[in-house]
């Protein structure tokens, strides 16, 4: 009975590590919300002009002009 007793008191997890676990999930969404942002900022950079690209024609339809290569 005696080697019983202490295995439970040795599967108890120390503090320390729940602490450090939550420090890491930290920085992982500190990581996540620098490259939301990062893609944010690009793709507002691409939509600075798009409105100078479209052209209305009498029939509602909407054309985009893109420009292709260095034709």
């Amino acid at each position: 009975f005696g080697t019983f007793g202490t295995s439970r008191k040795e599967k108890v997890k120390p503090k320390r590590v729940r602490t450090m676990n939550m420090t890491l999930q930290s920085s992982i969404k500190d990581r996540i919300l620098s490259a939301q942002k990062e893609v944010v900022d690009e793709s507002t950079w691409l939509q600075e002009g798009l409105d100078e690209m479209i052209e209305q024609r009498n029939n509602r339809t909407l054309y985009y002009w893109i420009e292709y290569g260095y034709l």
